[in-house]
């Protein structure tokens, strides 16, 4: 037998001093692969046993199930709640969890089981820890696929006594689990801000929202945007040694994709000379081209009152000459009913693109600026405590990937 290696966490718990060793992940755990059911069999889909992709080895349910012919006729392999499930394939290469139920895996994922004793959740948050590292050592440029033979000659470091490995294991088991409550907590407030922008604007044609604050009764007017507003362009001109210095800032194109009010926190330096169009409070931004219709023309709108701030080129502004209240404004655009006018303009087969003049005709709904304010501010808290979520949610990381890097070797 080859000399093993020995190492010693940064941190450890109390009691125990012996080393870690280092092993291939082949020699402690024996695993296999699934596959899938020929498709087009209907005898081969909608049984009863859990059919698991890729992109549900962290979950308790499925999208697809099989029959017993389904799994005894093809590659498809049984796993059980407790085994290691790693993804090989597709967007999802390098993600590992235990399995939460009984159910078939298909080939884009492995399946691994302990053979001498070691602790699951310790080899699983090895594995999470070394994620980066695998991709990039294995997967150039995000192209490809890891295989069983690669996983399998992964060598990880666990400490020699079981014991440590269950303490280690279990530790991190319940940071995963706090953290799978949150992001439940968080993805539970965004559905639920959803379903609001669904109820509290009116449908196309009609004068009246589903949700209303008490005291308002007036119908809503339904207006073009080219009827109170006109657009501008973004940044023109430039060339890449303009960007990263000087003294002007720019509303860069993720900013107003990911924001409905745009972050004066995340403007990048770029040089500037006059023949630019400053962007001005009130303004709003929208994306001119994604990849899919679905995110084209997003919208995001500028607060704040400060100079020497531009648009980058890959969106165009617009500036309503009308008073409306900004928040309102960012989720009126942001809802269901306008995103649905406005993806319905977007054309392209690769790309999609949307026409400024073409946006300028998409009627959207005005109440009073007195029920603006109301819906504004409402649905302003309500981000706020979104985003105070996800900023606890991503600190949670930190920690964890602190932590990992502490106590493991």
């Amino acid at each position: 037998m080859s000399e093993l290696i020995t190492k010693v966490p940064a941190i450890r718990f109390k009691g125990f001093t012996d080393p870690w060793e280092q092993r291939k992940i082949g020699t402690i755990t024996e695993s296999f692969s699934g596959g899938t059911p020929t498709a087009g069999k209907s005898e081969y889909y909608g049984g009863e046993i859990p059919f698991i992709r890729s992109g549900e080895i962290s979950s308790d349910s499925t999208e697809l199930f099989i029959t017993d012919a389904g799994l005894n006729n093809s590659s498809a392999k049984m796993v059980e709640l407790g085994d290691i499930l790693y993804a090989l394939y597709g967007a999802t290469s390098g993600e590992v969890s235990i399995s939460r139920i009984n159910g078939a895996i298909n080939q884009a994922i492995l399946a691994l089981r302990p053979i001498q004793g070691d602790d699951s959740y310790m080899i699983v948050q090895w594995l999470k820890k070394q994620k980066e590292t695998i991709i990039s050592t294995y997967l150039q440029g995000g192209q490809g696929n890891l295989s069983s033979s690669i996983v399998k000659e992964l060598l990880i470091t666990l400490p020699k006594d079981k014991d440590e490995q269950v303490k280690v294991g279990s530790f991190f088991k319940q940071i995963d689990q706090i953290m799978t409550l949150q992001q439940r907590e968080l993805d539970l407030m965004k559905k639920q801000k959803q379903t609001l922008l669904s109820k509290m604007f009116p449908k196309t044609g009609e004068q009246f929202p589903k949700i209303r604050f008490k005291g308002f009764t007036d119908p809503w007017e339904q207006r073009k945007l080219g009827e109170f507003g006109k657009t501008f362009t973004g940044l023109s001109g430039k060339t890449k040694d303009d960007f990263g210095h000087g003294d002007a800032k720019f509303v860069t194109y993720m900013n107003v994709f990911q924001n409905a009010v745009a972050s004066i926190d995340q403007l990048d330096s770029i040089e500037i000379d006059s023949k630019q169009n400053e962007v001005k409070k009130g303004d709003v931004f929208f994306t001119t081209s994604s990849e899919t219709p679905e995110e084209v023309g997003m919208s995001s709108v500028w607060k704040y009152d400060c100079n020497n701030v531009y648009l980058n080129s890959f969106t165009f502004g617009y500036r309503p000459n009308i008073n409306l209240d900004l928040d309102y404004l960012a989720f009126m655009l942001r809802s269901v009913g306008v995103r649905n006018k406005i993806i319905f303009l977007a054309q392209g087969i690769s790309r999609y693109n949307i026409s400024k003049t073409k946006m300028m005709d998409i009627e959207v709904p005005i109440p009073r600026y007195e029920e603006q304010l109301k819906i504004g501010k409402f649905l302003a808290n309500i981000e706020k405590t979104i985003t105070l979520q996800q900023r606890k949610l991503d600190q949670m990381k930190i920690m964890k990937k602190s932590l990992l890097k502490a106590m493991f070797v």
